[in-house]
């Protein structure tokens, strides 16, 4: 099947805006409140000290009616080169739970793939089982526990997952 996301641009995030709205659970759960009014569009500019704005790349999914129903954000070449960090992926709550998810990682990963990555990095919030249970499905493996990071008002403790695109040493 043809790949559900598309590259975004800073003229979706109104857009984007709306999926985070509808995805409140998720910035309750991450930061303690909702996503703020902009938070969409500061995403675009969201990078590492030191990374170039290039590195970031936004995609979502766009229902027939025009509305975003899914966005991967994440970095190229981050925080190696050859890796891609993935940063967040929202579905919207009533699309969740039918396989759209995994559909989105494969369509993520065959995107970084054919740019050249070898790998891909992401972390999940320890206190959420069901979401490293969807990563470890999807053939992510433990790479590394992440002491407290604040977030907002709240303090998370992650793991950090990574899954090899490519065998090692083969380019």
């Amino acid at each position: 099947p043809p790949p559900l996301l598309q590259r975004m641009s800073r003229d979706a995030a109104p857009g984007l805006q709306v999926l985070y709205d509808a995805c409140a659970d998720y910035f309750v759960h991450a930061q303690g409140e909702p996503a703020h009014a902009g938070a969409a569009l500061d995403d675009f500019d969201d990078v590492p000290e030191g990374l170039s704005i290039e590195a970031k790349i936004v995609l979502a999914a766009v229902g027939a009616d025009g509305a975003c129903a899914a966005m991967i954000e994440g970095l190229r070449d981050y925080p190696h080169t050859g890796a891609w960090y993935l940063g967040l992926m929202m579905v919207r709550p009533d699309l969740r739970s039918c396989g759209l998810g995994s559909r989105l990682v494969r369509d993520f990963e065959d995107i970084a793939r054919s740019a050249g990555a070898g790998e891909i990095r992401l972390c999940v919030f320890d206190d959420r089982p069901r979401a490293l249970v969807f990563w470890l499905r999807n053939g992510y493996r433990f790479y590394r526990a992440v002491a407290g990071t604040p977030f907002g008002t709240r303090l998370q403790v992650r793991t950090e997952l990574h899954k090899m695109l490519v065998a090692p040493g083969y380019r």
